[in-house]
C-alpha cells in the first residue's frame, strides 16, 4: 500500500524543503538566460516565467504543500533561483595541492609511546605530558635529530616542531583510547 507524501511528512519532521530534481533542472536553464539581467529585469523574467510555466510550478507547490511546506511556495522559488542559483559559480574550484607525508622515525615514535607510558595516561593532560617529553634531557639528542631529518626532507623549523607535538598528542590520545577499551572489555 502506498504512502502518501501526507503520511510521510507526519511520520518524519522535515526541517529543509527542497525543490524537486526536475524543478531544479527547470529553474537552472531560467538562471541560465537571466543570470546577468539588471535586479528589475530578472524580477519581470521571472514572473513572465511563472506566467508561461504554469503546469511545473503548480505541480511543484503541490508537491511541496503535501510535505507540509507552509510559506509562500513562489517566494521559496524566486529566492532559490535569485539569490541561490544565479550566484552560484560555474567554474569548479581549483583542487589544493596536498602536502607530501614525511612519517616520523620509528625510534621516535617508540619514544614517545615509552614517554607516555611512563608518564601515566589518566593523571595529565597531553599538553603537559608533551612538555614534560621536551624537558627531558636524555631524549635531546633524538628530538635533535627527528627535527634535523624533517628539515633535510623539506620543512622549516617551525614545521618539524609542531609535527613532533602533533605525533606525541596523536600517540597519546591513541594510547587512552586503546587503554579505555582495555578497561571496559575488562568490565
Amino acid at each position: 500500500m502506498p504512502k502518501s507524501a501526507e503520511t510521510l511528512a507526519s511520520a518524519r519532521s522535515i526541517y529543509r524543503f527542497k525543490l524537486s530534481p526536475q524543478f531544479e533542472k527547470l529553474l537552472l536553464e531560467f538562471v541560465r538566460v537571466h543570470k546577468l539581467d539588471e535586479v528589475q529585469a530578472f524580477r519581470d523574467a521571472w514572473n513572465l516565467w511563472v506566467e508561461t510555466s504554469p503546469t511545473a510550478v503548480s505541480e511543484e507547490t503541490r508537491r511541496l504543500e503535501g510535505l507540509g511546506y507552509q510559506g509562500d511556495v513562489l517566494k521559496k522559488m524566486y529566492k532559490s533561483v535569485r539569490y541561490y542559483h544565479k550566484n552560484k559559480s560555474d567554474e569548479r574550484p581549483k583542487r589544493r595541492q596536498r602536502r607530501r607525508y614525511v612519517s616520523t622515525a620509528r625510534v621516535v615514535l617508540d619514544s614517545i609511546e615509552q614517554h607516555i607510558r611512563s608518564f601515566g595516561l589518566r593523571q595529565r593532560k597531553p599538553e603537559e605530558a608533551f612538555k614534560d617529553f621536551m624537558r627531558d634531557e636524555s631524549r635531546n639528542e633524538l628530538r635533535r635529530e627527528e627535527k634535523a631529518r624533517l628539515i633535510a626532507v623539506g620543512m622549516d623549523g617551525t614545521d618539524a616542531e609542531q609535527k613532533l607535538k602533533k605525533t606525541y598528542k596523536n600517540r597519546f590520545f591513541v594510547l587512552q583510547r586503546a587503554t579505555w577499551q582495555a578497561v571496559e572489555n575488562e568490565g
